[in-house]
């Protein structure tokens, strides 16, 4: 809950950033160098004229000119050491011109501090920075440290101080955090390294920042805040004395102690005064985001007025988040400005009935601050009422999530739910199955290299009506293409959650009993069904209605778990594949060790098992002429891949005399994030011709007449067999010559990403990147290896087991290569 320390800092553009540097090396350079190429005479006597014009400037009280002139005086005694060392032809000139630097530099120095310049600048951020002095006696000190551990509990009166949140500037970084006193000044985003003063009137911390540190004072008598910068940081304060504050700079550098003056921060840094809000006094800024007192609602059919007025609870200070109520203001409602006693939120939108003689929202009442949101229907019969708490059986099984209203009928309010969107915990497969009530990333396909196109599954949305009694509630799908919506009747319970329903499209009876989970395809035509079943068992096929044609279209035999999306004619679905044993690890060609159980009784099975006791997959199926057709769970590429293409797939040899199926191959992160940027690899690779190689990336290309296939193989750091001295990540080049069926290894890496562009007569060309992740700005370079020096490595003989050939040394399981169907590959087979 705690506001960043480093919000408020303006944010630059690089490009002006990259000026900015050119700009302050051009003042640096420029007079170093003419310096340094005039006569030594003369660049003295320029030097001297420059101090007695900067003596001027401090003497008219010039002193923003006095400080640029003694940057320029600085460039030019540096050029004066380069002006010695080359008028002087002897073996000691380098030695004098480095004397010369660092005698003149001490000298600019010391007199910058006696002439004041540095007594008062202004940072980028736009605080004072105050002059801070060397403290020697305070460099062994230690105060409360910047990582936190020792943050102030209590005022010298005794009064307790409430840490309401906090966080770390970057990973590991110093703290910071907010601070409730108790005459309810509210500080938020400070450190932990805090003092108070002997008298106990001020207070002050440090402002972590991941740039420049600041310092905060707060007079707790006037109320007030002084914001500054030093300009040497203080990290941690040890000691605050009547006069001055003493500390110590970053722990990470010298730790050097450093001393403030009190009356000078309060001379010269900005001060600002806290304003009340409730029975808290807090910074200005908070005042501007509730100036807004007043919310218009659309009035009502019947021209009724309906506004909203700021609500705030009597007492901030005593709320585990004080500000939040500031954060996301309430608004009590009034209507035809009567006050109703609910208070809705800023987003929520009240829905009037066509009459206008109807209204209904979701709201909390006033009178019930503890309670939660509850939905209110008025009438301008009887008033107000609350309506019964909206409740589905399937919330026994499903993560349904009720939001605002939506529409108001005759007898009913309609509120929109959404039904989480379910994903297995690595992607494509895992064992465990969690639902998101959220928008998820899924994949539109791929490119031309096999690079993932991205993009979101929305959630499944639907709406139930709630009436004034406890009648069962309606059920509706969202609108479909022509107009209409699929209208839920519940027929019969099943238990565990499961509920039978009788389902109606506009005048089409569809037939049969369907579950509450459907799916509406995104060019609203279709909708995608799960038939009812007990709650002990699972769907043994999913079911799309065409809305056009009125025709059930129905899948192979599966157990169904639950629908994930439906998206230009293909259905995705979430279907249990097996079970796994507590000591078995899905991996990518087993993803269980034990079958599935019957349809009758899947559910209740997986469910006794827990977490991890079973494997869900993902199905996706296209709409065909008869019915849903699977779609494989590989796909024919057309070209050489990325190394970050995704799933698995055949590129064929030219002249179709061979293919290479590739299957397997994921990222480092075994997670359900697409990882789109990021290479695949340890990938399974069979080729038709009986070659079997295991660790490989999707990047291989086969050579033009067939015989040759290259291929890569990235070895991570740690890997034994990286010889990278700086144990970077290698890219290995591999060769394999599917007629003597033998495989010679390239030393050394490739570079980055490899991605094969053609392989050709007697030549290899392969495009390399800078990067170790796909980067759309990196164009990469083009590399071309000889075939005639790829063939004079040393060649490895694959050895023949069955009908396949291994190199000698693998030792992957039987049963991974075995889940190979041949049949696939059969069409290149010679």
């Amino acid at each position: 809950m705690s506001r960043s320390p480093s919000s408020e800092a303006p944010a630059e553009s690089l490009g002006y950033l990259l000026l900015m540097l050119v700009w302050q090396l051009l003042v640096l350079l420029v007079p170093i160098f003419i310096v340094a190429i005039l006569p030594l005479a003369w660049g003295l006597a320029g030097e001297v004229a420059l101090l007695l014009v900067q003596l001027l400037c401090v003497r008219l009280g010039w002193l923003k000119l006095a400080g640029h002139l003694s940057r320029l005086l600085t460039a030019c005694v540096i050029g004066t050491g380069f002006a010695i060392g080359r008028s002087f032809a002897s073996d000691w000139a380098l030695l004098e011109a480095i004397v010369w630097i660092v005698l003149a530099l001490a000298g600019v120095g010391s007199l910058e501090n006696r002439l004041g310049l540095k007594r008062e600048e202004t940072s980028e951020e736009g605080d004072r920075v105050l002059t801070s002095e060397t403290d020697e006696q305070g460099a062994g000190r230690t105060g409360g440290s910047a990582w936190g551990g020792e943050e102030p509990n209590r005022t010298p009166e005794g009064g307790i101080i409430r840490m309401l949140g906090g966080g770390e500037i970057a990973m590991g970084g110093p703290v910071y955090g907010d601070y409730l006193f108790p005459d309810g000044v509210l500080l938020e985003g400070i450190g932990s390294s805090c003092r108070f003063s002997p008298d106990g009137r001020y207070f002050i911390a440090t402002l972590p920042s991941r740039s420049s540190w600041g310092l905060l004072l707060l007079d707790r008598q006037a109320r007030r805040v002084y914001r500054c910068q030093a300009d040497v940081p203080l990290w941690e304060i040890d000691d605050f004395d009547a006069t001055h504050i003493r500390g110590r700079h970053s722990p990470l550098v010298h730790n050097g102690g450093v001393r403030l003056s009190l009356q000078q921060i309060l001379d010269q840094a900005e001060a600002v005064d806290l304003v009340p809000i409730a029975d808290l006094w807090l910074l200005p800024d908070w005042q501007e985001k509730i100036e807004k007192t007043r919310k218009q609602w659309p009035a009502g059919p019947g021209g009724q007025t309906l506004e909203g007025r700021l609500a705030l609870p009597e007492s901030l200070a005593c709320l585990d988040d004080p500000l939040r109520p500031l954060r996301y203001p309430d608004y009590e409602l009034l209507l035809e400005e009567q006050a109703t006693g609910l208070l809705l939120d800023e987003q929520e939108q009240p829905c009037w009935r066509a009459d206008g003689q109807a209204l209904a929202c979701r709201a909390r009442a006033l009178a019930q601050p503890g309670e939660g949101t509850s939905y209110w229907l008025w009438q301008a019969a009887s008033g107000w009422q609350r309506l019964p708490e909206l409740q589905l059986v399937e919330q026994q099984r499903l993560s349904i999530y009720f939001g605002a209203v939506q529409a108001l009928e005759e007898g009913q309010v309609w509120v929109e739910a959404e039904l989480g969107s379910p994903l297995p915990n690595r992607g494509e497969y895992g064992e465990a199955l969690s639902d998101y009530l959220s928008a998820t990333e899924t994949k539109r396909g791929h490119d031309a290299y096999g690079r993932i196109i991205p993009g979101e599954t929305a959630l499944t949305r639907f709406e139930v009506a709630l009436t004034t009694d406890l009648a069962t509630p309606a059920v509706r799908s969202q609108v479909m293409a022509d107009g209409t919506r699929l209208q839920f009747s519940e027929h019969a319970g099943r238990g565990q959650g499961q509920v039978a329903y009788r389902l109606q499209l506009g005048d089409w009876t569809i037939p049969g009993e369907w579950q509450l989970e459907h799916r509406v395809s995104n060019c609203g035509r279709y909708v995608a069904l799960l038939p009812a079943c007990d709650g002990s068992a699972l769907a043994e096929q999913v079911v799309v209605a065409d809305s056009r044609e009125r025709r059930l279209l129905a899948s192979p035999y599966l157990l169904v778990e639950r629908l994930r999306d439906f998206h230009d004619g293909c259905v995705e679905v979430v279907c249990l594949a097996g079970l796994c044993s507590s000591q078995f690890t899905p991996e990518p060609l087993r993803h269980f060790d034990q079958p599935a159980p019957p349809a009758h009784c899947a559910a209740a099975c997986y469910r006794e098992r827990g977490y991890g006791g079973a494997c869900h997959e993902l199905r996706r199926f296209r709409l065909g002429g008869q019915g849903l057709e699977a779609v494989p769970d590989w796909r024919l590429a057309e070209q050489p891949q990325a190394a970050n293409a995704d799933g698995d797939f055949i590129l064929p040899a030219p002249q179709g005399c061979d293919a290479a199926w590739l299957r397997g191959a994921e990222t480092e992160y075994p997670d359900n994030w697409l990882r789109e940027q990021c290479a695949r690899q340890l990938g399974y690779l069979l080729t038709a011709s009986g070659c079997a190689l295991y660790g490989v990336t999707p990047s291989f290309c086969w050579s033009a007449d067939g015989r040759y296939l290259a291929l890569t193989r990235l070895l991570q750091w740690d890997s034994p067999d990286n010889d990278d001295p700086d144990h970077a990540r290698q890219w290995q080049l591999w060769l394999l010559d599917v007629e003597q069926r033998t495989l010679r290894r390239r030393p050394g890496s490739l570079g980055h990403m490899p991605r094969f562009e053609a392989f050709t007569g007697d030549s290899l060309s392969v495009r390399v990147f800078s990067q170790d992740w796909d980067d759309p700005a990196d164009r990469g370079r083009r590399i071309r290896l000889k075939l005639d020096e790829l063939l004079a490595l040393p060649a490895e003989t694959l050895e023949k087991r069955g009908w396949r050939w291994h190199l000698a040394g693998e030792q992957q399981p039987q049963v991974h290569w075995q889940s190979f169907d041949m049949q696939v590959l059969q069409p290149w087979r010679g």
